[in-house]
């Protein structure tokens, strides 16, 4: 049996699409030096990361593209990631996915 993949674009969503529970928008960036911008979320030069992917139940994967993810969110999906927990990466999915339909 083949996965379902849903994607969605985090390029226009301006919170932490991740597991945390916060909705508050990024903050301004800030600058560095004479001219350098550090932004709050990943990646701190202000681009996007191309995808992160997690399981929402046995035949649905949820990926998150174009995505800036908070420092907890970005360490936790590398964390969990790394030691394939699956269970921690599937509750994490689980949250993302209620989380981005309700703030849509």
């Amino acid at each position: 049996m083949s996965l379902n993949i849903i994607d969605i674009n985090a390029n226009n969503l301006e919170f932490c699409p991740g597991p945390c529970k916060s909705i508050e928008k990024e903050s301004k960036p800030i600058i560095l030096g004479k001219s350098r911008l550090w932004y709050e979320f990943k990646p701190h030069s202000g681009g996007r990361l191309n995808n992160f992917t997690y399981p929402i139940d046995k035949n649905n994967l949820i990926e998150l593209k174009n995505v800036r993810l908070c420092r907890d969110c970005y360490s936790r999906y590398l964390e969990y990631s790394a030691t394939k927990d699956y269970n921690l990466l599937l509750k994490d999915g689980k949250t993302i996915y209620k989380k981005i339909e309700k703030n849509k």
